[in-house]
């Protein structure tokens, strides 16, 4: 199952996916788990034909959507879930992070880099939020190293402790 996506401008022009420039026309393509694309898909089937965009994924009244729409979306939805979302800077944007994260340890990082359309490691490491107990499980190949933090040092007789 393939779907295609392009993206609107605000005055309804199709561009290409990524805000590309002559300099840099690169598009990204990503794969989708098989369960989002049968929801894309069930929606597709479901939802009201837009007759000013056809072929849109989520009008709202016959138009595209705004992005204050979806950030207000996003922030009802935070609310229902009883995340704050006051007191912290939440986007949609910050989605990106919660999928760099939990794709890291399941894409090669080449690949993972070209999903989020990333040039450089640096920024792919940007977007890593590691969860506490999955970077522990990742730490226990070197914990004999971390054990030998209280060895002397034999040939000097110094102790490697500072106190």
């Amino acid at each position: 199952m393939l779907f295609t996506f392009v993206r609107l401008t605000c005055i309804g022009l199709i561009g290409s996916l990524k805000k590309g420039t002559e300099k840099d026309p690169r598009s990204r393509a990503v794969i989708i788990p098989e369960k989002s694309a049968k929801m894309l898909e069930r929606w597709m089937d479901r939802k009201h034909e837009c007759l000013n965009y056809p072929g849109l994924v989520f009008p709202y009244r016959d138009m595209m959507v705004s992005g204050y729409y979806i950030l207000d979306r996003f922030r009802y939805g935070l609310d229902r879930m009883g995340i704050d979302h006051e007191s912290r800077r939440l986007t949609v944007h910050c989605l990106r992070y919660t999928y760099n994260t939990r794709m890291k340890t399941k894409l090669p990082r080449d690949i993972l880099r070209e999903f989020l359309g990333h040039r450089s490691k640096g920024m792919t490491d940007h977007y890593d939020n590691p969860i506490l107990l999955e970077r522990l499980l990742e730490f226990q190949d070197v914990r004999p190293n971390v054990e030998r933090f209280w060895e002397t040092d034999k040939e000097s007789g110094k102790d490697n402790a500072t106190i």
